[in-house]
């Protein structure tokens, strides 16, 4: 089997950005969650960065507040990781370093355009703990709801429609009757 290089992440990875997008889906900020596992303020931040290793401890103290079951983060990480592998992706369970894609792509889809535009729109979506699903119809078969941030990882057209400045720029509408200029 060829293992692509840019196509690359850990277990560890995926969990890390299920948290990170159930943290910002409830609007609870990184020093919140680093005064829980009784760290520094800039703690949790180097998690999410991949800086700092994720353990169980840390697992366990980070999912009350975000009120999430540490099963329901796996669960939901372990049908993520299929997901990816059927997209072409290898998830290691062990750490790699920086050689981890997902952790590069993911800090480039939360500073997009696509995802700036996606929050000022206040948009409410299903949790990430409700991704991805699966489908099967008996012609076709595959993880389909991929949360964005997945998305952008595994599909380069939602890339580059995220990354495009032009198309995710707000809709202003046109002027209202008497305004004038």
């Amino acid at each position: 089997m060829i293992i692509d290089e840019t196509k690359i992440t850990s277990f560890q990875s995926i969990i890390t950005v299920v948290l990170r997008e159930l943290r910002v889906a409830q609007g609870i900020h990184q020093a919140v969650l680093s005064d829980h596992c009784n760290k520094p303020s800039s703690f949790w931040e180097k998690v999410e960065a991949g800086k700092t290793k994720l353990d169980l401890d840390t697992l366990l103290r980070v999912c009350r507040p975000l009120d999430a079951l540490p099963s329901e983060v796996i669960s939901t990480a372990e049908k993520y990781r299929w997901a990816m592998e059927q997209r072409g992706w290898s998830v290691l369970l062990s750490d790699i370093g920086n050689a981890d894609a997902l952790m590069d792509l993911a800090p480039k889809y939360w500073a997009s355009p696509g995802y700036r535009f996606w929050l000022a729109s206040a948009w409410v979506g299903r949790t990430i703990l409700d991704t991805p699903r699966f489908f099967d119809n008996g012609y076709a078969k595959g993880w389909y709801g991929l949360a964005a941030v997945f998305e952008f990882a595994v599909d380069e057209g939602f890339r580059a429609t995220q990354l495009d400045e032009e198309r995710n720029r707000p809709f202003i509408g046109p002027p209202k009757p008497g305004f004038n200029f």
